[in-house]
């Protein structure tokens, strides 16, 4: 997404360690169908400075966590002056209604106007290949 124009924060909860290498460098070494080389990105280790001012949000997380990060979205969004412009993206592979569940989540803590939507794990087309210092 960034080579293609956009401004792209990383964030994990998960494990922010994961996020080490690239804080580290200040970006990813790919490779793949569009060639090889280094692409600068943005990280961060805190969830409030990821989705601030973030036109849109991509969660890929296992439907275990889905509620967490609507409960923290939620949070964060009531704090925000411009929640009701946020788009979500739901990424998980096996189809488990969490555009509607994160939706449902949103709407019974005050944020309706957010746009949540659901797609297949594509993302996950990704894979780290090893680690360089």
């Amino acid at each position: 997404m960034t080579l293609a124009g956009f401004n792209v924060t990383l964030y994990s909860a998960y494990n922010p360690q994961h996020l080490r290498p690239i804080l580290d460098k200040g970006g990813i070494e790919y490779s793949g169908f569009k060639g090889e080389g280094f692409v600068r990105l943005k990280a961060t280790t805190g969830f409030e400075e990821a989705i601030t001012n973030a036109d849109l949000i991509i969660i890929i997380t296992p439907s275990s966590v889905h509620e967490v990060y609507a409960m923290l979205l939620g949070a964060a969004f009531r704090k925000s002056q411009n929640s009701n412009d946020r788009r979500i993206v739901m990424l998980y592979g096996s189809n488990t209604g969490a555009a509607l569940f994160v939706s449902k989540i949103l709407k019974s803590v005050g944020i309706s106007q957010t746009l949540v939507c659901e797609t297949d794990i594509l993302p996950y087309e990704c894979r780290l290949q090893k680690t360089r210092s």
